[in-house]
């Protein structure tokens, strides 16, 4: 008898073991308090019993509390703070190797205590009550060794924000590295900005109406999004995670601000004039805000634009020299953005602009030959003339010089002449003639 009562304690001991075997410990002071090793992407409800407060809580019924590691863990026990609605719960501890063990909780409500339990190579935790029934979580703590080195996940780099009235444009470069496997794009919304104005106010920061937490968006394992769920004029903040085998980083975030969406152009638009004078503007879209009706430029009159028509008396009409009438009607959003101005044609003439130009040089371009032409038979003679006379003046001034210079030896080697000698004078004494006899 005493056997079959000790086979059926064994057992028992195994599966809930007494917290009279436990060591001191402090709920605050465990792994999970000085190890970042839980994989927040794939667990759940685990939030509030991992924040060291016993006055929050995670509730849920069966298998609703899920903590993964990131990577294994030797554990000499746990700590939890729960109760339910019923008097079962489940603590299941899943291990590397695909083995798992069910820890039932029974006959009690009320669960605060440590559990000694020696266990190698965690991995997952799940809590969860009996089929149909709820269970509180207050705190779970897990106390023991962590193995190995936490993988190191690193953040995308260089991102690039581009933001339009309608879409958000995001692009990264992905990092460098085996340890990839997507990225997780996640949204808040920051709400419509709304920035002071005033003078004396000026620096003061932008205003956001935040919504509490992220959204999920999206994930991929390129290098771009597009956000096309945005709305106008609205700001929004984007963080954006890397991920590997369950392990996700603690990301990288930017802010974008949409502008105003563009006020449609006008479409189906007609201007007549009425026999009285009158002159009446017509248009199909748009239909939603205003259309402004202007003369000669100015604002005459801002009318909704479901009213799809406007009359301006003939007192009031303007026209050009022309005839043609000077109105146009102008569309006005909702948000106030003003679109592109419509008018009638007017008068057309036989050309445009760039016609007039591109006939005019191509006139200059025929005349310009004929003028260069005419300037050649008039210039070349008397280039040719001038090139001629400087030649020959050039030639004379050498021939003049080559004489100088054939002239200057003879004169020095000239004999010099002897003197004479002075010959006696000779005087010779005539006798008077004499008359005939």
């Amino acid at each position: 008898m005493k056997r079959k009562i000790l086979a059926l304690l064994v057992p028992i001991f195994f599966v809930i073991p007494l917290n009279i075997f436990a060591d001191e410990f402090d709920f605050r002071d465990g792994i999970f308090d000085n190890y970042d090793v839980i994989d927040h992407s794939a667990s759940e409800n685990y939030q509030y019993v991992i924040d060291n407060d016993l006055e929050t809580y995670s509730t849920g019924p069966y298998d609703f509390l899920k903590i993964k590691l990131t990577q294994p863990v030797n554990i000499d026990g746990f700590y939890l703070n729960s109760n339910s609605t019923n008097q079962h719960r489940y603590v299941i501890l899943h291990f590397s190797n695909g083995a798992e063990q069910e820890l039932i909780l029974a006959n009690r409500n009320r669960t605060d205590e440590y559990i000694a339990i020696e266990r190698e190579d965690l991995i997952e935790i799940q809590i969860s009550s009996s089929s149909g029934g709820t269970v509180r979580v207050y705190q779970f703590e897990l106390f023991g060794e962590v193995l190995g080195d936490a993988i190191n996940v690193e953040e995308i780099k260089n991102i690039n924000v581009e933001a339009e009235h309608d879409r958000v444009n995001l692009s990264w470069e992905l990092p460098d590295t085996e340890h990839f496997d997507h990225v997780n794009i996640y949204r808040m919304d920051l709400g419509q900005a709304e920035q002071e104005t005033s003078m004396f106010e000026f620096l003061r920061p932008l205003t956001v109406n935040a919504s509490e937490n992220y959204q999920p968006l999206f994930e991929t394992n390129g290098t771009y999004f597009n956000d096309l769920s945005v709305e106008e004029n609205n700001s929004y903040e984007y963080k954006l995670t890397t991920e590997y085998q369950g392990v996700e980083s603690e990301g990288v975030t930017v802010q974008a601000t949409t502008g105003f969406a563009p006020a449609p152009p006008i479409g189906g638009d007609d201007y007549q004039e009425q026999p009285n004078g009158d002159y009446l503007v017509t248009w199909e879209s748009p239909t939603d805000g205003d259309v402004r009706v202007l003369l000669d430029g100015e604002i005459y009159a801002t009318v909704p634009a479901s009213d799809g028509q406007f009359t301006v008396p003939a007192t009031d009409m303007v026209y050009n020299n022309f005839g043609d009438p000077l109105i146009g009607i102008q569309p006005v959003a909702p948000n106030g953005q003003e679109g592109s101005i419509s008018q009638p044609s007017g008068t057309e003439l036989p050309f445009t602009p760039r016609d007039l130009i591109g006939t005019g040089n191509g006139l200059l371009m025929l005349v310009s030959g004929f003028v260069l032409l005419a300037l050649a038979f008039v210039l070349v003679p008397k280039i040719i003339k001038v090139i001629r006379s400087s030649m020959q003046n050039e030639s004379s001034r050498s021939d003049q010089d080559s004489i100088y210079r054939r002239s200057a030896p003879q004169k020095q080697e000239r004999p010099q002449r002897k003197h004479r000698m002075q010959r006696e004078s000779r005087i010779i004494t005539r006798q008077p003639r004499q008359g005939r006899a």
